[in-house]
Parts: C-alpha cells; sequence; structure tokens
C-alpha cells in the first residue's frame, strides 16, 4: 500500500524526496533517498493500519517495551511532573499509550477534522487511562498535570515557520515550538526526548537522560532535538 501511494500521490512524493536531500549530515545518494521516502510511505500505512489492532489489544506490552522506564518513573513516584519530547517516529502513538500504562500523563492532540473518526482515534489514545488535551487548552491544562505531579507528553516535529527559534535539523535550519522548553523552565519539570523504533513488528521505546531546566530557552530545545535528531538518523 506504501509503495502504491508512493507512486500515484506526486505532491507527497516530492515532498519526502526534497525533505531527504535536505538532510545534509546524513549524506544520502539518490538511490537512498527513493529508498528511504519508500520506506518512509510504507511506515506511514502501518501505522495507519495498526489502529485497529490498538483498538482491540488488551496487554500493550505484547507491542511495545520502554527500555529505561525507572529514571522518569522516579521523578512521577515522587510526585514531581516530567515533559516528554517527541517527534512522528515509526508508530508515534505507543508512546503515549505505554507511557501512561506505568503513569499518569497527559498530552497535546491536535483534533482530527472527522469528529466520528476522531473520537475513535482519542479512545485508543486514552486506553490506558491518560488524558488528551487540546492545543488551546495545552498551557493551562499542562500545567494543571505537572503541578499534579503527572506526565506532560509534547509531539514537538512540527514544522512552525513563524517561530522565533530554529535548530539546525541534519544541517538545515528547522524552525518550530519552544513550548517544551518554556514549560521545563516555569515549572522545573525535568524534560526528557523519548524515541520509538519499530524492530519486526514490535516496537522499543528509549528515554533519553533528564535535561536540566535551569539553563537557556534554546540550549533546553537544542538538547532535545539533539536526542530526536539522533535517534532518526540509526533508523532514518
Amino acid at each position: 500500500l506504501g509503495l502504491l501511494l508512493y507512486h500515484c500521490i506526486p505532491h507527497f512524493r516530492k515532498r519526502a524526496l526534497s525533505n531527504l536531500a535536505l538532510a545534509k549530515t546524513l549524506k544520502l545518494t539518490n538511490p537512498q533517498i527513493r529508498k528511504l521516502a519508500k520506506e518512509s510511505f510504507q511506515n506511514l500505512c502501518i501505522t495507519c493500519l495498526e489502529y485497529p489492532k490498538l483498538a482491540s489489544e488488551k496487554n500493550i506490552h505484547r507491542l511495545v517495551t520502554c527500555e529505561n522506564p525507572e529514571l522518569a518513573q522516579s521523578y512521577i513516584d515522587r510526585g514531581q511532573g516530567v515533559i516528554f519530547f517527541c517527534g512522528h517516529q515509526a508508530n508515534w502513538e505507543l508512546l503515549f499509550i505505554e507511557g501512561t500504562s506505568r503513569m499518569p500523563g497527559v498530552a497535546i492532540g491536535r483534533p482530527i477534522k472527522n469528529p466520528i473518526l476522531y473520537k475513535w482515534v482519542k479512545k485508543i489514545r486514552q486506553s490506558q487511562g491518560g488524558t488528551i488535551i487540546e492545543p488551546k487548552n495545552a498551557l493551562k491544562e499542562g500545567l494543571r498535570a505537572l503541578r499534579q505531579g503527572k506526565f506532560l507528553g509534547i509531539v514537538g516535529d512540527q514544522g512552525m515557520p513563524e517561530s522565533s527559534y530554529s535548530y539546525p535539523f541534519f544541517g538545515t535550519r528547522a524552525f518550530t515550538t519552544t513550548a517544551p522548553a518554556l514549560l521545563a523552565q516555569r515549572t522545573g519539570a525535568p524534560l526528557i526526548t523519548a524515541t520509538i523504533v519499530r524492530q519486526k513488528g514490535r516496537y522499543s521505546i528509549h528515554y533519553s537522560n533528564p535535561i536540566d531546566p535551569n539553563q537557556d530557552t534554546h540550549a533546553l530545545m537544542d538538547a532535545a532535538l539533539k536526542h530526536l535528531e539522533a535517534s532518526i538518523a540509526k533508523h532514518p
């Protein structure tokens, strides 16, 4: 299905190819760029087709495991909030679903335009007891959750050309939000980058070491994005 979409939707194919070409530090050849673009389409289709599986799965740990949950868990056990920063890797939904199977948490999620589909997807995301908050309520509800000792999940790899902050992502300036760093500074909550990879039909989550919130906003974001960039470089 992914290969079919790659060949039938030229607009998205060109976007995937151009974005990979902009990833200068990966030093990809043209055949490698085409191969990764096709695999990107396949990854997206696999993720979409897994939603029914996630809706019916009773034991989420049959699908996904976290390699090193102890340190992040220790903050929550002490009643201190944690900010998880992540991107759209592999099946990104599992980051929140697996996390809330172990810890109380909320995540910022943009609603899908189709209300029936969004209700179903939201139910899957909240299946382990977590809560999805909409962007318009993100600051207020995110701060409340952190002060209650919960974790806050932010999928922060969306492009924001109007932002004052940019990171040299794979050698090309990418403008994105500073919200994770600002929330960490305001609450004192540690900022942790969560990454996920698919391996033979199963998923593995890894948490970075906590990033100290007592530093410059841009330095905080640089550290978080550096972890995400390194993970993508291993599994582009």
